[in-house]
């Protein structure tokens, strides 16, 4: 159990008499974190090293980021789209928006160009349409 917050998730396991991990058996073996080889081992019971772990010495967990941007689409035709993106919470109507225009062809081929020619957030979702793209 090389993973401690798999471990952690999944502390209990069967296992059968000699410890090896097993279906169909009525025996459960409990993993403890050891602050000396910082794994998790099975626990023995009773108080020794290892048996009784203390919140301070669990192992930190990273936190899943979050988005940063939120996009809109928006297909026009069957040869016209519009993408953009924003900090999460922008509203349609600030200029906050990195917008860029998709036109498909026949033949399968994209064309991506950016409002005001540059993929910077200086843009307005709403006029999207009336913009120049380059």
């Amino acid at each position: 159990m090389a993973d401690p917050l798999s471990a952690y998730i999944h502390r209990n396991a069967l296992v059968d008499s000699d410890g090896v991990q097993s279906e169909g058996v009525n025996k459960v073996a409990s993993y403890v974190w050891d602050t000396n080889s910082l794994s998790w081992v099975k626990s023995s019971g009773g108080t020794g090293p290892g048996s009784n772990v203390a919140v301070t010495n669990f192992p930190s967990v990273q936190p899943v980021s979050l988005p940063t941007t939120a996009k809109r689409y928006d297909q026009v035709d069957s040869l016209n789209a519009y993408l953009g993106d924003a900090a999460v919470g922008s509203t349609p109507s600030s200029a906050v928006w990195r917008i860029q225009k998709l036109v498909f062809t026949s033949g399968g081929s994209v064309t991506i160009t950016w409002a005001g020619g540059a993929s910077t957030f200086a843009n307005v979702w709403d006029n999207r349409a009336s913009l120049s793209y380059s």
